[in-house]
């Protein structure tokens, strides 16, 4: 089987998805899949596609052979003046342009303008997607009606809150499926002793240290771990994921700032492959509540009163 897989991302990339994206195209490639994977390339970038190959997977922590077992990077050429939407919905218009006369079996896409342009295509489409917004608002409901036909065979959601979000809106429920997301064991290998991570990360061996990885921004319940540091005094609280520069970043340091917590140390985001490292070296592994979320993204909760997550780090045994 032969796969187009269009990302509006430049690889490698900061963004959690773009991680979830990669690994499941190794997978598939392990299956004996061809993929094509369509990404903008990197602005002002003259590496070769081998030194390309190389940094995807020293950055995703990839084995180098899947390029050769069947996966194949493609960075249609974009305009220098093209930025953010724009850029987005030029690639994928390009994208598709190549996919067409390739004869791909199936078209598999995670966003909003690629989805758009394959259901425009005449290739099948696999639509993969957390979301229920999309399905639950009106404003999408023009996107909707370019996007759910025919060329639209399957639909592959996180959860069965989401397939049914798409059931409602008029998807037949034969072509929706459900699969939660996984992990591959191979990424936690080798693994470390709480020690030795530390050690390699220039931690205190006999420090408490609570630690939280991924995004870092006004939804992720940072509040939470604040309150739990201002609790916890003698404990590091380590938030691992926030992209240098960004408003969530900016945010995050302003309101930890604000709290006047010492113990709360904002490390930047590292590559993928790294990440398992500050999960050994823990205590304690995080991941707060939030409700910010809930009004876009799960329309059953959000006519609901939901009640503010409340700390209990304190039942930690601190």
């Amino acid at each position: 089987m032969r796969i187009a897989y269009i990302t509006h991302d430049s690889l490698p990339a900061p963004s959690t998805s773009s991680e979830q994206l990669v690994n499941n195209v190794a997978v598939l490639v392990g299956q004996g899949v061809e993929i094509d994977l369509f990404a903008p390339p990197v602005p002002d970038s003259n590496a070769t596609m081998e030194q390309r190959h190389r940094d995807l997977a020293e950055f995703y922590g990839l084995r180098e052979d899947v390029f050769s077992r069947g996966l194949a990077l493609r960075e249609p050429a974009l305009p220098d003046w093209a930025r953010g939407h724009l850029r987005k919905a030029l690639h994928a218009m390009r994208a598709m342009r190549e996919c067409v006369p390739a004869r791909y079996d199936a078209v598999y896409v995670r966003e909003m303008f690629p989805l758009v342009a394959a259901t425009r295509g005449r290739l099948p489409v696999v639509f993969e997607t957390y979301r229920t917004d999309i399905n639950t608002r009106g404003f999408w409901r023009p996107w909707r009606r370019l996007c759910y036909n025919a060329r639209l065979q399957a639909v592959i959601t996180h959860s069965k809150l989401s397939r049914d979000s798409f059931i409602e809106a008029g998807v037949d429920p034969e072509h929706v499926q459900v699969a939660h997301n996984g992990y591959s064991p191979e990424v936690m290998t080798p693994a470390l002793s709480r020690e030795d991570a530390r050690i390699a990360l220039g931690l205190d061996p006999g420090g408490s240290y609570v630690v939280y990885t991924g995004h870092v921004n006004e939804n992720k319940g940072i509040e939470v771990i604040v309150g739990a540091a201002l609790r916890l005094p003698a404990v590091r609280f380590l938030v691992v994921g926030g992209v240098p520069g960004s408003h969530g970043e900016r945010w995050a340091k302003d309101y930890v700032a604000r709290a006047g917590c010492r113990n709360v140390e904002l490390v930047p985001r590292v590559p993928p492959a790294q990440v398992p490292a500050y999960l050994y070296a823990a205590d304690c592994l995080i991941i707060p509540p939030s409700r910010g979320p809930l009004p876009s993204g799960a329309h059953r909760a959000a006519d609901q009163d939901v009640p503010a997550p409340r700390c209990r780090a304190a039942s930690c045994g601190w």
